[in-house]
């Protein structure tokens, strides 16, 4: 699996800009001087209004009302580095406030992603306001059934709109309206939502806020480009002690700035672990505490639990790696892997894996008896949430968007699966064979790289999803020397 070479920079200069960044530039949208200064200085100003977003003004005055009447607040999140985020905004924003609110976030192995009855049930004893923060945009029935109980419902959230939307009092989510950044994260849209509430364009949960921008992989640009920026400048200097305790965990030095890739590689793993390998709660309290002993003993339980899972998920991608090779590639254009007692938390990573590895929209499940849990990846430029949806009737649940999902399916149909989504992806390629890439900016000579472009490369920062760093392609090139570096030999150097 050779991978194909595909240039993604434009090779046209931009007056008034580098002929080293233009083309960069160029290919990231930012093809005029002004588009081109506007990329690389984000700022204040280009964070949008809040309440351009439809409902917004609804959804204020709806938390309003239930602090005045001092009903209790149930925020409902997901336990990944996004879905923690998100709750832990939209927590210090409503207790800003007043509000007695409390958080939820679902047991990855034992209740899966979402809004699921039993949890609805729980909350609805206590609380008459029911928010979700990245999570609920497809919960139809669990959303219909907190309104039957009693709850007002804010639905916030920003994974692919489905056909039919929950009946929510509110719905805020980037693609409903002409909101201008339409991809927002979830955490991006609660932090929305904090802002219109506290009357504030910055606040102090704006780093989580980048962070889980740059961790959820929506593309750096626009708003996103700018939230993110924005929150990384915040965490070089911040006081939460949650956030010192982990970058020092991940051998980050103290006040020194921080990229893209380092939230991306080392924060953000630390986070997903918990949720992963334990309960979301660890991460959570871990950003909400204010305490930098209890901080320091939450930031080594996340690092803990991050060395256990790279170690579970090597070993589970090369379990998964051995089925692909038993697979005819040649006439499959999906790659369905599964194994039983699989690790859930994993099993996107895993599939990520693959997927990379083999260019091919990859599904891992996990499976406990008759039933399987997953994740799927996307590759080769496929719709990966529009594949799963031709294959819909198969699924006890799904959802995600383009590039991941999670779905739930019974072990007899993992075979049906494999067949139907390579069905679905054939039909997207149209004729395309799906084959692992390589993209690069430019081509280069050795003479041309030097310290100067290289500080000339990082206004570029902060890099990550439709913002990626920069690659060039040194052709004729002879290796003088190569060897493993890293823990158990993971680089090249």
């Amino acid at each position: 699996f050779m991978p194909q070479l595909i240039c993604r920079g434009a090779q046209v200069e931009t007056p008034g800009i580098s002929p080293l960044l233009a083309p960069l530039l160029i290919a990231r949208g930012a093809d005029t001087y002004e588009k081109a200064q506007a990329f690389l200085h984000p700022s204040e100003r280009d964070l949008n209004d809040p309440f351009l977003m439809p409902d917004m003004r609804a959804a204020c005055d709806m938390v309003r009302a239930a602090i005045a009447r001092r009903t209790p607040i149930a925020v409902y999140g997901d336990y990944d580095c996004d879905g923690v985020c998100a709750s832990v905004i939209m927590l210090e924003a409503l207790r800003s406030l007043g509000a007695d609110a409390r958080s939820y976030i679902p047991s990855r192995k034992d209740e899966g992603y979402g809004l699921n009855e039993a949890a609805v049930r729980r909350l609805a004893e206590h609380c008459g306001l029911l928010i979700t923060v990245d999570c609920g945009v497809t919960a139809v029935q669990e959303i219909a059934l907190a309104k039957s109980l009693g709850m007002q419902v804010i639905l916030t959230d920003h994974h692919t709109l489905p056909a039919e939307l929950p009946q929510a009092d509110a719905a805020l989510h980037p693609q409903l309206g002409d909101y201008p950044c339409r991809d927002l994260c979830g955490a991006g849209v609660a932090y929305k939502l904090a802002c219109a509430l506290t009357g504030k364009r910055i606040l102090p949960s704006l780093e989580l806020a980048g962070l889980a921008t740059i961790a959820d992989m929506v593309p750096l640009l626009g708003e996103n480009r700018a939230l993110a920026a924005l929150g990384l400048r915040a965490m070089r200097q911040t006081a939460r002690p949650g956030l010192r305790a982990l970058m020092q965990t991940a051998g980050m030095q103290e006040n020194a700035d921080i990229g893209g890739m380092q939230a991306a590689f080392l924060l953000a793993p630390r986070i997903n672990a918990c949720g992963r390998m334990d309960t979301a709660d660890i991460a959570l309290n871990l950003l909400s505490t204010g305490n930098a002993a209890r901080a320091a003993a939450l930031a080594a339980e996340a690092d803990a639990l991050n060395t256990r899972r790279k170690a579970v998920e090597q070993r589970i991608v090369e379990e998964a790696d051995a089925q692909v090779r038993e697979m005819d590639l040649c006439r499959l254009r999906a790659i369905v892997v599964q194994g039983e007692g699989w690790e859930s938390g994993v099993v996107g990573l895993v599939a990520g894996r693959l997927a990379e590895r083999y260019g091919y929209p990859t599904v891992a499940l996990s499976r406990d008896g008759e039933a399987c849990v997953g994740s799927a990846r996307s590759a080769s430029g496929v719709d990966l949430y529009q594949a799963l949806c031709d294959c819909g009737d198969i699924f006890t649940r799904f959802g995600g968007h383009k590039q991941a999902a999670g779905l739930s399916i019974r072990a007899e149909n993992a075979d049906t699966l494999r067949e139907r989504l390579s069905q679905a992806v054939e039909k997207q390629l149209n004729g395309r064979v799906p084959m692992p890439e390589s993209r690069y900016d430019a081509e280069i000579t050795l003479p041309e790289i030097t310290l100067d472009m290289i500080e000339e490369l990082k206004s570029l920062e902060p890099f990550g999803m439709g913002n990626p760093a920069s690659v060039y392609l040194l052709r004729n090139a002879d290796v003088l020397s190569a060897r493993a570096v890293g823990a158990m030999g993971a680089h090249l150097k």
